[in-house]
């Protein structure tokens, strides 16, 4: 799942539960009806916040392994020419993976794509 549609989907929950708690502040407590519908509500609110983390977790990476390789050299700091000689290959060739990298993990530079992958679990 793209990583703005769950910002925006976890952003809609969010209010939802504001929603939630503001309403709870007006609904007199002897309406049973209402604090159901509230009850239930919130269960689907948690339902869609674990759907959600599981959806972050289950995403698996789009990197190839060589992408994968090649990304872990950058987070370690690793130039394209240490890299290229690391893994026997051509400066060229690395940029090609490196432009393949930027936009799997939709950055716009390597600390970025560094920085996503980490955070989706791709590498470590």
């Amino acid at each position: 799942m793209n990583n703005d549609l769950i910002k925006t989907i976890q952003e809609e929950v969010e209010d939802l539960k504001s929603l939630c708690r503001d309403y709870e502040l007006v609904v007199p407590s002897k309406n049973i009806v209402a604090k159901n519908i509230l009850a239930t509500f919130h269960a689907k609110i948690e339902s869609l916040n674990s759907l959600i983390s599981t959806t972050q977790e289950k995403v698996e990476s789009p990197l190839t392994k060589r992408e994968s390789e090649i990304l872990s050299y950058v987070a370690n700091g690793f130039t394209n020419n240490e890299i290229a000689s690391a893994l026997r290959i051509s400066a060229k060739t690395i940029e090609y993976h490196l432009s393949s990298i930027l936009k799997k993990t939709e950055a716009s530079n390597r600390t970025e794509a560094v920085n996503n992958a980490i955070r989706l679990q791709w590498i470590q």
